[in-house]
């Protein structure tokens, strides 16, 4: 019994060690971007290592298939620009033909053109929680963030569903700044009120 159980502590110092040498580097990820001096760097670097681990994946992952139709769909129609289309508006399309006007009409381009889109959502996402959430929990929802499928495996297909991803984060992010700056109008008027209140 006591030579079973002195195999196994072995065996848990070494799973322990494997754990410690895979969290120590999220571990400093994390404290990196939760600290502020450092944050608005690491968060960059962060997002910058996303793009190229995507990126690579879809470019590895998906280099026997053909883009997605609703890329395709996108890249047909930017040969020929028009002020709406019978399907969609024409935000994507003028996006699209932006892009292959300067990177190549490849396959990895159209990834990276939807890797980049999501990663910019998740950079506004970012900007959106420093005034919702402390350094930490800011941290760690941008770390859970970058789990969601929505950011990731579906971000490889750029189409008309996530070319909105960075919209709808930026109307999120304008309108908590207009919450913010609102609640700062009203405080101020309730505080003039009460002053005013105070010396009648």
């Amino acid at each position: 019994m006591a030579r079973l159980s002195s195999q196994a502590v072995p065996g848990m110092r070494y799973s322990s060690g494997v754990s410690a040498l895979l969290l120590t580097p999220a571990k400093k990820v994390l404290s990196a971007l939760a600290d502020p001096a450092r944050q608005n760097f690491s968060v960059l670097v962060v997002l910058g290592c996303y793009v190229i681990l995507w990126t690579t994946y879809a470019v590895v992952s998906k280099s026997t298939q053909d883009i997605h139709p609703d890329t395709g769909e996108l890249l047909t129609w930017s040969n020929e620009l028009a002020l709406g289309y019978w399907k969609h508006p024409p935000f994507g399309v003028y996006a699209v033909k932006a892009w292959t006007t300067i990177f190549p009409v490849e396959d990895w381009s159209l990834y990276l053109l939807g890797v980049i889109n999501a990663t910019l959502s998740l950079w506004i996402a970012w900007r959106v929680s420093f005034s919702l959430l402390s350094e930490e929990r800011r941290a760690i929802g941008l770390a859970l963030l970058t789990l969601v499928p929505f950011y990731n495996f579906l971000a490889l297909t750029y189409n008309h569903n996530t070319l909105l991803m960075p919209l709808w984060a930026a109307a999120t992010f304008f309108a908590s700044a207009i919450n913010v700056c609102t609640s700062a109008v009203q405080i101020s008027a309730s505080r003039a009120a009460s002053r005013s209140w105070k010396m009648s």
